[in-house]
């Protein structure tokens, strides 16, 4: 019992670790291969009952002679005018019933059909085989005092001493051909019970080869496609951070390792799409807001200020629209070379902020089209 459940185990064990197209030509050819098999051993099977049918049927027959064998001897006592007729009967029915028995015994062709004499082999059950020779040693005896019968005349001591072994050996030749029957019968009735029980058998193993088949095929293919189903659905919906992970056939898997590549391109792309568009909000933003303030300069300019506010205004627009923390605003001395701080404008958290803003008088250089902007 121990080995078999080895063997099982290691056979599941290979199963599990091939594809899915081999796992299933593996369940296919072992259907194929049971299904063969039971059919070879079914028609086995029928061969032998159909043997066991025509034993029956020949040792029904020989039980059959034996009592016309008695029948044409009371004729042949009674009818002392026939006997020439019962006589040729009975060497008939005698010699029908020696081949048949010799057939039974050791095989060979038996009388059965006019123009179709039975093929017949060796019986293979100890029981049928004891008993036929029985039949046999009964029979020679029998057979002995039947010539001896046939070879005389009712005038003859002899015949009426053959007749009374004859009348003796009748009940227990009758009683052996019984026998006979009998046992064929038995063997008839074990082959047919083992015929059905070989074929519930293969129907039982055919069943749950076919729901093996069922389960294996749902749990290694129906459920992962249902997983797969499910993950293309979650896709559809958006849900790029999970993970695909479905287990099951190199199949499956490559076909879970090619969505899960293509979640994380899709997760990829969307967060960069997502970062692009926060950048472009951005600088959209930023856009709007230079574009307000520029309008607002204008505006300022438009309004005909004082200097001085006209000046303040133009430096707080331009560190806006410059994004600085600082804008220092000069202006040049009439005929000079230095720069006078005009206006300054500082961000509203800048520690600076909290300077006064005086007049600084700053060295200035003015550029020819040659010479070079450095910044500092």
């Amino acid at each position: 019992r121990e080995p078999c459940v080895f063997l099982m185990t290691n056979f599941l064990r290979k199963i599990a670790n091939q594809s899915l197209q081999r796992r299933l030509g593996i369940f296919v050819v072992a259907i194929l291969m049971l299904v063969l098999l039971s059919a070879g051993f079914t028609l086995w099977l029928r061969s032998i009952q159909q043997q066991d049918t025509l034993l029956l049927e020949l040792a029904g027959q020989q039980r059959l002679r034996v009592e016309h064998l008695a029948s044409e001897l009371d004729e042949l006592q009674r009818e002392r005018g026939y006997e020439a007729v019962h006589v040729e009967e009975l060497q008939g029915i005698a010699e029908t019933f020696e081949q048949t028995l010799y057939a039974m015994i050791n095989g060979g062709q038996a009388p059965y059909l006019p123009d179709s004499p039975a093929l017949l082999s060796s019986p293979q059950d100890p029981d049928a085989a004891s008993r036929l020779h029985q039949l046999h040693h009964t029979w020679d005896d029998y057979r002995l005092y039947l010539d001896v019968l046939l070879a005389t005349g009712p005038a003859d001591p002899e015949f009426v001493t053959a007749i009374t072994r004859i009348e003796n050996l009748q009940a227990k030749l009758l009683a052996d051909a019984d026998a006979v029957w009998e046992r064929y019968q038995a063997v008839a009735d074990a082959n047919a019970a083992r015929l059905w029980w070989t074929q519930g058998l293969f129907l039982a193993v055919m069943l749950g080869l076919m729901t093996g088949t069922y389960f294996f095929t749902r749990k290694t293919l129906l459920s992962p496609l249902s997983l797969l189903e499910s993950v293309t659905e979650r896709l559809g919906r958006g849900d790029l951070s999970t993970p695909v992970n479905v287990s099951g056939p190199r199949e499956i898997e490559a076909i879970a390792h090619s969505l899960d590549t293509l979640r994380a391109q899709l997760k990829s792309s969307q967060d960069e799409m997502a970062r692009r568009a926060a950048k472009l909000e951005g600088d959209m933003a930023q856009r709007q807001h230079q574009f307000e303030t520029a309008f607002e300069l204008s505006q300022d300019i438009a309004a005909d200020l004082e200097l001085e506010q006209l000046v303040e205004s133009v430096t707080e627009r331009a560190r806006t629209l410059l994004d600085v923390d600082t804008a220092r605003l000069c202006l040049t001395v009439t005929g000079g070379s230095d720069m006078t701080l005009a206006a300054q404008s500082l961000a509203e958290l800048s520690p600076t902020a909290l300077e006064p803003a005086e007049p600084e008088v700053l060295p200035v250089k003015l550029l020819g089209p040659d010479d070079e902007l450095l910044q500092d």
